[in-house]
């Protein structure tokens, strides 16, 4: 396991005034520096989960499995739902005009435009997997990767029905089975997290790099080669070339929601709030 290395200020206080005053100085700015980090406060709380493009748009999904998109004011644009598909439980929209929702019941993926029309769909009881615990979208949305827990495999499909990648069993190489419930591609690289073991790293092909250990995370993004977990203690920095872990100088103040490139949705006195870092 990372051993964790916590940057600290070390500031030596004298009697001077002049000290003390620089120090107030210093606390002011630091403190508004961190502050400012927030941006706009939007919509109500009360949903099970979020998820944000490129544009700032966020996407809702509410306890009714209705899926709701708010542009980055916090202003309501457009909703979707499917009452025949029951419980709809994971969203993704890092692409700039698509989302992917995903139905686990019925193991149907569909791909979402702009408007929220269902532009492709994609049913997963045809491939025959075992226990799914998580999917994610390719970059352009055209393939789709899974995990299926009981063969411990990483599998790449597309639209048109095809298995296009299809890793060997993963214990081989990471010696424990393993579930991970949030698979993101990020970069050239492909991150499945499993918030008990740790996030483990494979490369396009799904070929296995390594892990780092970094548990009871709850939501993860990659940006610029540096990777993010959020923790109920905060918001950490992990460099993956020099497996170094540090905490980020950041006041969240509720809980983080939603991470993806250098923002974040937090939930907090029960409002949803966006904030970049």
């Amino acid at each position: 396991m990372q051993n964790l290395t916590v940057n600290k200020w070390h500031l030596n206080i004298s009697n001077s005034k002049l000290t003390v005053g620089w120090f107030i100085v210093f606390s002011w700015f630091f403190h508004s520096y961190l502050a400012a980090q927030s941006d706009s406060i939007f919509v109500k709380a009360g949903v099970q989960q979020v998820s944000i493009d490129p544009f700032s748009n966020a996407y809702l999904l509410t306890k009714n499995h209705e899926l709701k998109k708010y542009n980055d004011k916090g202003e309501f644009e457009l909703s979707y739902s499917d009452l025949q598909l029951s419980e709809l439980s994971k969203i993704a929209s890092d692409h700039p005009f698509k989302c992917m929702i995903y139905y686990p019941e019925y193991d149907i993926i569909r791909v979402l435009g702009n408007k929220l029309q269902v532009i492709a769909e994609l049913n997963l009881s045809r491939f025959g997997f075992g226990e799914i615990t998580a999917v994610a979208p390719s970059t352009g949305y055209q393939s789709f990767w899974i995990f299926d827990a009981t063969d411990q495999q990483l599998v790449k499909i597309n639209q048109q029905y095809e298995v296009e990648l299809k890793s060997n069993d993963l214990t081989r190489f990471t010696k424990s089975a393993f579930f991970p419930t949030l698979i993101k591609e990020r970069e050239g690289w492909l991150y499945a997290y499993d918030p008990k073991n740790g996030l483990y790293i494979f490369d396009n092909f799904g070929t296995y790099s390594t892990k780092i250990d970094i548990k009871g995370g709850t939501n993860f993004s990659v940006f610029n080669g540096k990777i993010f977990v959020s923790t109920a203690n905060g918001l950490l920095e992990i460099d993956p070339v020099l497996k170094s872990i540090t905490p980020l100088p950041l006041k969240i103040g509720g809980t983080v929601m939603e991470l993806s490139f250098r923002k974040m949705i937090v939930e907090q006195n029960g409002y949803l709030k966006l904030v970049k870092f």
